[in-house]
């Protein structure tokens, strides 16, 4: 195992110092695979995400539901704006941490915005066949 030490200033992300200690452990990996058969054409962005002070932690399928399941937490002690796009999304939910869809999602062509308050884990449940 190993440490390391990241100085940083007072803001949430002064300088990407919290992204650097969340990543530090994870090795970064590149695999190139064959083209495969599938709904999703190989030119568009699967999801795609906007917001500060935010880290995207898991990205899955649920074995339950069959839901893509997205989950982030805020880093931040202030409240954050998620912004999400996913273009084939027709609904979208506000999930627990056991990936039950618990609050219905305003989603408007594909998008959504959601207010992640301070310290706080989200979990985003898409419908596969939405």
């Amino acid at each position: 195992m190993e440490y390391g030490i990241v100085v940083h200033g007072p803001s949430c992300d002064a300088n990407g110092a919290a992204v650097l200690a969340y990543q530090y452990q994870v090795p970064w990996s590149v695999r190139q695979t064959s083209v495969q058969l599938g709904g999703l054409p190989p030119i568009n962005t699967f999801l795609s995400w906007s917001g500060d002070c935010l880290a995207l932690s898991a990205f899955k399928f649920s074995e339950e539901t069959g839901d893509i399941i997205a989950r982030w937490f805020n880093y931040s002690q202030e409240e954050q704006k998620l912004g999400i796009t996913c273009d084939f999304a027709q609904s979208a939910y506000l999930g627990n941490i056991l990936e039950e869809r618990r609050v219905p999602l305003a989603i408007d062509d594909g998008h959504l915005d959601v207010t992640v308050s301070a310290s706080e884990i989200i979990t985003i449940a898409i419908p596969k066949n939405s």
